[in-house]
């Protein structure tokens, strides 16, 4: 290796040690610094991803502490839950889907639903829940032949 490196012309030379500087630099790049620089820009996204799913969790943990804790002004007062449950669904679309609605004890009352959107279903009781402090005691749900109607047996209780 020695003899063909001292056999070489001095023009030869450098361009070999010239293309060896290249070589390397472009090795140190692909090899070292591309793949360091696009582990950094992941880092930097996931952190992006990560601080919006905090931001997220953050307020719907906010949003659940104030929905286990009512405050007591939103406490249900003299009305009735029947009333008050009558009231809602009577407000709603689903007056027309209510087959029986009776009191059960002092604070539940049983409503049976007939061929009802499960979205439209599931979205009062959620508001209902929400706004009156209600809780869900029982529910059945049975699918219907047609697609998202369901018939449901509901208790509703403070």
């Amino acid at each position: 290796m020695k003899e063909w490196w001292l056999q070489l012309s001095k023009r030869e030379k450098q361009s070999l040690v010239m293309g060896s500087v290249v070589l390397l630099g472009a090795m140190i790049y692909f090899l070292g610094w591309v793949p360091f620089s696009n582990k950094i820009d992941s880092l930097r996204q996931q952190l992006i991803h990560d601080q919006a799913l905090l931001v997220w969790m953050r307020s719907t943990d906010a949003k659940l502490k104030a929905f286990a804790n009512p405050s007591p002004q939103a406490s249900l007062g003299n009305h009735s839950i029947l009333g008050l449950i009558q009231t809602s669904i009577q407000k709603s679309e689903l007056h027309k889907n209510v087959t029986q609605l009776r009191q059960l004890e002092n604070a539940s009352v049983q409503i049976f639903f007939h061929k009802v959107s499960f979205d439209l279903l599931m979205g009062w009781v959620i508001q209902i829940c929400q706004q009156q402090h209600l809780i869900v005691k029982q529910i059945t749900i049975t699918p219907d032949d047609a697609m998202g109607v369901v018939s449901a047996e509901l208790v509703l209780t403070r």
